[in-house]
């Protein structure tokens, strides 16, 4: 298994951000879950064509824990992102958000034709713009632990800190 820490492209390690900002965030006192699923965020806005189906990119969690380890085991990740929530002010943390364009240009050969999304997300669902989702999933979530703690034992040789993992499902879209 090839999976490097971070893995791959930088642009590509949104569970490996994640790891470390919540470790920050831990340490400064707060309570940061890593969730993991379908994200998507609007590259043409406001859309160019009201017919046009092609105004976001994103990630669409597939909801099958199964082909997503088998993935991880292969040495590659399932198509999914991850992001942090902060329950006790239902806050988002996206750590990745400046890698959009990079990806959406990478991933669906397309260029990003709405205003670049900002370096990072923090705050609520105020701060996303329209059409903008995140939505978890427990086996999204459940894959992601497995990528980190296989990258973490490599690395490190040692077991992953899961106390930042949740199986609540804290979901924000607009």
């Amino acid at each position: 298994m090839d999976l490097r820490f971070p893995p791959f492209d930088i642009e590509r390690a949104c569970i490996f951000w994640c790891y470390v900002t919540a470790h920050f965030l831990r340490e400064a006192g707060l309570n940061p879950l890593i969730q993991a699923g379908t994200m998507l965020w609007p590259r043409k806005y406001p859309p160019l064509d009201p017919n046009d189906n092609d105004c976001t990119f994103g990630y669409l969690c597939t909801h099958d824990l199964q082909a997503m380890t088998e993935d991880i085991k292969d040495g590659r990740l399932p198509e999914l992102h991850a992001w942090i929530v902060l329950p006790e002010t239902l806050e988002i943390v996206d750590p990745t958000t400046k890698y959009l364009d990079v990806q959406c240009r990478r991933v669906f050969r397309r260029f990003w034709l709405g205003p670049q999304p900002p370096d990072y997300i923090w705050g609520t669902v105020d701060v996303l713009p329209d059409g903008a989702v995140y939505i978890p999933c427990a086996d999204a979530i459940a894959a992601t632990l497995v990528a980190l703690d296989a990258q973490i034992d490599m690395v490190f040789g040692k077991r992953l800190n899961v106390d930042i993992f949740s199986e609540r499902l804290l979901g924000a879209g607009a």
